[in-house]
């Protein structure tokens, strides 16, 4: 039996959205104890990715440190790595090294976002996989 990216995927998403200011991402990354979130629009079709790098290389232009515009609106990768539910796991475990990515959202046959799959997931399969044998 093939584990697939439906297998191990986190379905309790944390999601942002286009509009999402700076303090609300923050806010939630830092809460959330996560390192980035997918963003989707109203229809849960990911338009991208926001990470805690992408929130410090939208601060990198400020000159005086802590003066940010928390008002302002996300900056977010929009070309997300994504995979679909059927994914073999040895294809995601593939895009995780090649890619340097810490999370890859999961999509459904409709393109909907249906979970996510992050480093530590991949680490915890193997972990256990390893402690059966």
């Amino acid at each position: 039996m093939t584990t697939c990216a439906k297998d191990i995927m986190t379905t309790e998403l944390i999601l942002a959205h286009p509009d999402m200011t700076l303090e609300e991402a923050i806010t939630t990354l830092v809460n959330n104890r996560i390192t980035g979130m997918p963003v989707v629009d109203e229809h849960r079709h990911i338009v991208g990715v926001v990470s805690e790098y992408d929130i410090i290389k939208s601060m990198e232009s400020i000159d005086e440190y802590p003066k940010i515009d928390l008002n302002q609106k996300i900056r977010y990768t929009s070309k997300a790595t994504t995979v679909h539910e059927d994914a073999p796991l040895q294809e995601i475990f593939k895009l995780f090294l090649e890619k340097r990515i810490r999370r890859v959202p999961v999509l459904n046959k409709k393109n909907e976002l249906i979970g996510i799959v992050t480093r530590r997931d991949i680490m915890r399969i193997m972990f256990y996989r390893s402690k059966k044998i």
